[in-house]
C-alpha cells in the first residue's frame, strides 16, 4: 500500500474526514515519533508497533580469511552507529492471523504426591 492509497483508505473509513485532514495527521505522526525516538528511544504506536532506537558498539579491525582464495585479508572498523528496531503488538498480530487469539487457559489440576512406606 503506497501513502496516497493509505491515506485515501484511512479518509474512506472515517467519515467526515478529508485526504488533506489524514495526510496532516501522518505528518504530525512522523514528527513525534522523531522526537520520541531521539529523546526517550521508544515510541509505541497502541495495538500495532513499538519501535526502539538500539546503540550497536563500534568493531575493532579484525582478521579474515577470503573463502575463495584461501587468503587472509584485514576486515576495516565499524564505528558504533544507532539502529532502529520495529516489533509488531499482538493486536496487530492477531488481526492479520499471525497469533491466534487465545482464551485463558483453566490451570490444569496438580498431580497429588503419594508418600511411599
Amino acid at each position: 500500500m503506497t501513502k496516497t492509497e493509505l491515506i485515501a483508505a484511512i479518509a474512506n473509513e472515517m467519515e467526515g474526514t478529508t485526504k488533506s485532514h489524514v495526510r496532516g495527521f501522518l505528518t504530525a505522526l512522523n514528527t513525534v515519533a522523531g522526537k520520541s525516538l531521539r529523546k526517550d528511544k521508544k515510541f509505541v504506536l497502541p495495538g500495532i508497533v513499538k519501535f526502539a532506537l538500539v546503540g550497536v558498539p563500534p568493531k575493532a579491525e579484525r582478521k579474515a580469511r577470503n573463502p575463495a582464495t584461501g587468503k587472509e585479508m584485514i576486515v576495516a572498523a565499524k564505528p558504533a552507529s544507532k539502529k532502529l528496531k520495529a516489533r509488531f503488538l499482538k493486536a496487530i498480530k492477531v488481526e492479520v492471523g499471525v497469533v491466534a487469539a487465545t482464551e485463558k487457559k483453566e490451570a490444569a489440576p496438580k498431580a497429588k504426591k503419594t508418600a511411599k512406606k
